[in-house]
């Protein structure tokens, strides 16, 4: 409930200013300095309002644990993805490995719009597979977007990323972009997150000239 009032400079309330009668004589004449002071005592009605809300809601004394819970997910799912791109840059096929379940699954299609070129299962094959990276001179997987939905000890992202890789000799680098969609499957394992199914699909492949100074 919402209450507003409006007070004149007279006390009582009113939707307009009351009209007022100024006299001010100067040898039988109003002056044009009285004049203006008329004119400014009309202008100086006073409007106030009062404005107060009717509630029967308790006011929440801060975030419930679920939500705070929530919120510590989310971050440690995004520190996980980002890991993943981090240590696949950095060449530690292992420890990319060790952000996955043990019995974990990676399904690769490499060609836009075609079936899986390659299925790796559990840490060993999934370490093996990112060893392979090493053979281009430089990577750099940028995390673009993130979405997670998740259910108790379990989660499900869609995870965007753009995925440069730098090739060819020197003098005649390339740069082979990936425009990469991850699709996961999380669960709450060994104290932390880790991931439990990761497919991987390029839908799009770019390849630039590139000038290394």
């Amino acid at each position: 409930v919402m209450a507003i009032a409006m007070q004149s400079d007279n006390g009582v309330g009113t939707d307009e200013p009351r009209s007022s009668r100024h006299e001010y004589a100067h040898g039988g004449q109003i002056t044009s300095g009285s004049r203006r002071r008329a004119r400014e005592r009309r202008d100086t009605t006073a409007i106030r309002y009062d404005c107060y809300v009717e509630t029967t809601e308790t006011l929440a004394s801060g975030p419930t644990a679920a939500a705070l819970q929530e919120l510590l997910d989310r971050a440690l799912l995004r520190s996980l993805v980002e890991g993943y791109a981090s240590f696949a840059d950095q060449g530690e096929p292992e420890r990319v490995a060790d952000l996955f379940t043990e019995d974990a699954k990676l399904i690769i299609s490499l060609t836009p719009g075609a079936d899986p070129t390659g299925i790796r299962n559990g840490r060993g094959e999934i370490a093996a597979a990112m060893a392979a990276l090493s053979r281009f001179w430089s990577t750099t997987h940028v995390i673009a977007n993130f979405q997670v939905e998740i259910t108790g000890d379990t989660a499900a992202g869609a995870v965007g990323c753009v995925a440069h890789h730098i090739e060819g000799p020197e003098g005649a680098r390339r740069d082979r972009v990936l425009y990469i969609r991850y699709g996961d499957a999380y669960v709450r394992a060994d104290g932390g997150w880790r991931i439990a199914r990761r497919e991987v699909k390029v839908v799009a492949v770019e390849n630039r000239p590139l000038q290394i100074d």
